[in-house]
């Protein structure tokens, strides 16, 4: 996703069903509280050095996630929705074991199939 530098005051996005590979173009917008990026091509979710900081709801349900990293940058992430995700390789990377689910022990949701 490109052009949306600007959007600084942006809160919520879906950008579903968008053929997307990945949300790169999000990365900086520190305003964001709810991401829906369902039914894509999201192969994985880089977080490393990421300004989401008052992200508190990401949903990613139908993507091919291989590998997920830096989850610790979301400070304040309280549901991370993968619903049926087709995990390719999976590979969770990431220092904050908890993920902020600690609080609410039923906003991990997941339901997921691994595919070699």
């Amino acid at each position: 996703m490109v052009g949306l530098s600007s959007l600084v005051h942006l809160r919520e996005l879906r950008v579903d069903n968008n053929k997307l590979t990945s949300l790169d173009g999000i990365l900086q917008l520190d305003g964001l509280l709810k991401v829906s990026a369902k039914n894509n091509e999201i192969s994985c979710l880089d977080f490393t050095g990421a300004k989401l900081s008052r992200l508190e709801v990401l949903a990613c349900e139908r993507n091919c996630i291989g590998w997920i990293e830096g989850l610790e940058e979301l400070a304040n992430l309280m549901n991370l929705h993968l619903g049926i995700v087709f995990v390719c390789g999976a590979n969770v990377r990431s220092q904050q074991s908890h993920l902020n689910a600690a609080k609410k022990p039923d906003a991990l949701t997941t339901n997921s199939q691994v595919m070699s």
